[in-house]
């Protein structure tokens, strides 16, 4: 799944659990450093290792999943999902 597809899901999918203001914090305060986390994940790993990974937010509302593969020492991220708590 191409980056703009994945954040449009993600984009949906905390629709239903955030207000507009709260969900702005979580894409340019949260999800920078999520991201930044899961591309850590590929350093030093073999191209088209699949790499996963759950986020729980500090305040339990919600769990973000990445998936993806390593390619060129960089985490490709393919899907993502949320989850409710």
């Amino acid at each position: 799944m191409p980056q703009k597809e994945w954040m449009n899901t993600l984009d949906a999918a905390l629709s239903g659990h955030l207000d507009d203001k709260k969900k702005a914090h979580f894409f340019t305060k949260i999800l920078p450093n999520i991201v930044s986390d899961f591309n850590s994940m590929a350093n030093g790993r073999s191209d088209g290792i699949t790499i996963s990974e759950e986020y729980k937010l500090d305040d339990g509302s919600f769990s973000v999943f990445l998936y993806g593969h390593v390619k060129n020492n960089n985490a490709v991220i393919e899907r993502c999902e949320v989850e409710k708590q």
